[in-house]
This record gives structure tokens, C-alpha cells and sequence, in this order.
């Protein structure tokens, strides 16, 4: 297994001129990557003796998060494998250990999902400026609102640009309440400016909630939620008739098994 030996790149202090001192070497700590497999990194520290001064060398931390034993090309590995090709946290340990040999648990892989998805929204609101100048390329931006969740789970809120299909803002909220969702409207148009439409569903908490921040802007409604609810009220009782009839038969159980498989193979 390499060791990889991390120095300071100062050499002298900048007040005095004296020479820059090792302090100690630290314990050699094992990190897991992608490109290289299993190495060991040593860190110098080092001390100013006229001021005192610790400086504890930096180039490890360009690929490795401090404390951390997975680098950060696995971070990136693991983001990709969970929310680009829809991977399960499992099979994601497997495919660690078989393609990479990085032995790693479940609780380790969900807590660097987890620091992806930090990474990638910070990185998306560095961007705004470009993201505002490419979709004022197309003329502006149609918001796209709306929020899911399961059972007596948070909503998850998504603000979504039709036109280029970036995902503009996402936020847990507790319901779709008026001043929960104004509040994020409103840093929606500090961010990405004021939209040319926007098409929600006929949630009465959006649409007051908008009206709010977006007082000038049309409001459409969504087709697919339009057709939903209408289908509901027209087909309801039909619908639950058959829904018990295949039940009955023992066959709605197996269309759903079937679904749950085309979905593990064709993603969500």
C-alpha cells in the first residue's frame, strides 16, 4: 500500500524570515479512492517558533475531506451511482467492493450521499449567475412548482425550469401552508429573478403563495394535475371497482410486482 507524504508549502514566516519547524508527522490515516485504490497519507505539521504558529499541511485536503477515509472521487462515485443511475444503497456497497475493492458499509454510503448532495447544492448556487444567463438566452425561465411526499413524510417542494429543465430551487417543507411557501418564493425571485409563467397544480397554498411574490405573472395550471383530479371525480368509483376485482382474483398484487421490477431495471 503507498503513503503519500503531505508538506507545507510555506517555508519561512512572512514577518520575521524564520525558518518554518516540523512539530510532529501525523499517524499515517488510511483513505479509499477510486482512481487509486487503498493508500496512506502523512501529514506534516509544522510551527513557527518566533510567533508560535501552526500550519498544518494542506494538499491532502484537495482529495480528501478532513477526518474522512474515503476521497473525494468516491463521494462523486457514490452521488452518481445513487442519483444518475438510480442505485439502492446496497447494491452500491456491492458495487464498491466487486468493481473497486473498497470495502464500505451501508451507513458510510448514505452519509456521502448525503455530503453529495451538500457539495452539489452549494455548487449550484455559486453558479446562479450563469444559470440566469443561459436561460436568459432562451428568453427567461417557466416555473414549474410542485411537491410530493409519502404518507405523514415532509413535502418535498421542487421549482423546476420547463424551458431548460434545470432544477431551480428544492426545499423539505412541513405542508403546502401560504407563509412557508411565500418565504420560498420569495428567495426563488432573489436568486433566479421573476418567470415568464408559472404552472402549478390547483393547490390553494401555491397559488396564494404566488399570487403573493409573482402578482404580475400568470398562473396556468398543470395538464397532468387537471386530468388527474378530473379522472378522480368521473372515474372514481370505477376505478375502485376494478382495483378490487383484480384484487380479488389475486392479480393486482402481481401487475405491482411486475412494476416494482421494470422500475429496478428501467430506473424510477
Amino acid at each position: 500500500m503507498p503513503t503519500l507524504y503531505f508538506d507545507n508549502e510555506k517555508s519561512q514566516c512572512p514577518h520575521c524570515g524564520v525558518r518554518l519547524l516540523v512539530q510532529k508527522v501525523n499517524n499515517a490515516r488510511t483513505v479509499y479512492t477510486v482512481s487509486f485504490g487503498q493508500i496512506t497519507i502523512k501529514e506534516y505539521i509544522h510551527y513557527f517558533p518566533c510567533c508560535k504558529d501552526v500550519f498544518v499541511a494542506d494538499g491532502a485536503t484537495q482529495f480528501v475531506k478532513p477526518g474522512c477515509n474515503y476521497s473525494y472521487d468516491c463521494l462523486v462515485e457514490i452521488g452518481k451511482l445513487r442519483y444518475l443511475h438510480k442505485r439502492q444503497i446496497e447494491e452500491i456497497k456491492h458495487i464498491f467492493d466487486e468493481n473497486y475493492n473498497i470495502p464500505i458499509s451501508p451507513t458510510q454510503v448514505r452519509r456521502l450521499c448525503y455530503q453529495f448532495l451538500l457539495y452539489l447544492g452549494k455548487f449550484h448556487y455559486l453558479h446562479v449567475t450563469q444559470i440566469n444567463a443561459s436561460m436568459l438566452k432562451k428568453g427567461g425561465y417557466i416555473l414549474h412548482i410542485d411537491s410530493t411526499c409519502e404518507g405523514h413524510k415532509p413535502h418535498l417542494l421542487t421549482c423546476i425550469d420547463s424551458l431548460s429543465g434545470y432544477v431551480l430551487y428544492s426545499q423539505k417543507i412541513s405542508g403546502e401552508n401560504e407563509s412557508e411557501l411565500t418565504i420560498i418564493f420569495q428567495r426563488v425571485k432573489a436568486l433566479f429573478g421573476i418567470p415568464l409563467t408559472i404552472v402549478c397544480d390547483m393547490g390553494a397554498g401555491i397559488n396564494k403563495s404566488c399570487a403573493i411574490v409573482f402578482p404580475t405573472v400568470i398562473q396556468v395550471i398543470c395538464h397532468f394535475h387537471l386530468l388527474r383530479d378530473l379522472s378522480k371525480d368521473l372515474f372514481e368509483a370505477e376505478y375502485r371497482k376494478l382495483q378490487k376485482e383484480l384484487s380479488n382474483k389475486k392479480i393486482y398484487a402481481k401487475i405491482r410486482y411486475q412494476i416494482k421490477m421494470l422500475e429496478q431495471v428501467i430506473g424510477s
